[in-house]
Order: structure tokens, then sequence, then C-alpha cells
């Protein structure tokens, strides 16, 4: 199977946490048989947190160790990837006159880096795999998200 890996699952991935050893036991993440794919947002800030946490030469090879068999998606400006974007914030500002609303929704203002990997996970239909809450009106409308 194949996953889109949001930022705070790479984090507990590089702490070796109890989410991530839950995460491991059920979906085998790094089996030759599934593919874990991250948006190259998540990449800068992963990077960013690294530096900005004073991160020791473990946790930053424990990091690399990990990016190493995952798929960077680029963002660049002459991707389909900015139509995506722009799908995933007039969906979430309740604008969208072209994707179905649940009954009861509210328009709701998303981080843009979350709007990058939300878009990332929509274009290439990649299931988001999250601890975090900022996905859930999105789905099962316009990405599948995984909660942790």
């Amino acid at each position: 199977m194949n996953f889109l890996l949001d930022t705070n699952i790479f984090i507990h991935l590089i702490r070796n946490s109890k989410l991530s050893q839950s995460i491991e036991e059920r979906l085998q993440l790094w089996n030759p048989e599934n593919k874990v794919y991250i948006s190259a947002v998540t990449k800068g800030e992963l990077l960013s947190f690294a530096k900005q946490s004073h991160w020791g030469d473990q946790k930053i090879k424990k990091l690399h160790e990990l990016l190493t068999p995952t798929v960077c998606i680029p963002v660049n400006g002459d991707s389909p990837i900015m139509d995506a974007y722009a799908d995933i914030d007039t969906y979430s500002q309740t604008k969208h006159k072209i994707f179905p609303y649940p009954a009861v929704f509210t328009a709701r203002n998303m981080g843009k880096n979350d709007l990058w990997i939300a878009a990332t996970a929509f274009l290439y239909g990649l299931p988001l795999l999250t601890s975090d809450n900022d996905f859930d009106h999105l789905h099962p409308h316009l990405i599948e998200v995984k909660k942790f």
C-alpha cells in the first residue's frame, strides 16, 4: 500500500515513540510491498524542526535513514499541484462549486504547509497518515485521512 506521511508522523518515527511503534505494527510502513511518500514541504519542515531543536548527530542520522527510502514529491510552479492546492483551499473556505460538502460544514483556515501536504495527498490519491485534526474536514470527500 502507498502512504503519504504528515510531518508529525515522521517526527514520531524519528523518536521511535509508542505511536510510531503502533503505526509500524499495523501498517508495516517499511515493508517492501509498501511505498512511503512525503511532500517536499514535509522534508523542509523536518529539516527546520531538526535545526530549531538542535538535534544531535544520532537524531539527524535517524532522520536521513528514514528519508532515504521515502519518495519526496516536489512542489513546483509548473505542476498540477498548484491547482490541487487551490482546490483544497477553496474547499476549506466553503467556496468550491464542484466538490460536495457534508450537511454540517463550516469554513476552516488551514496552515499553508498543511494545504500543500493535503494537495499532495489529493493530487496523487494517497492516504494521509497524521496524528492531528488539521485534515479531518477533508476526509472522506477529498482525501483519505488515517489518524493515529
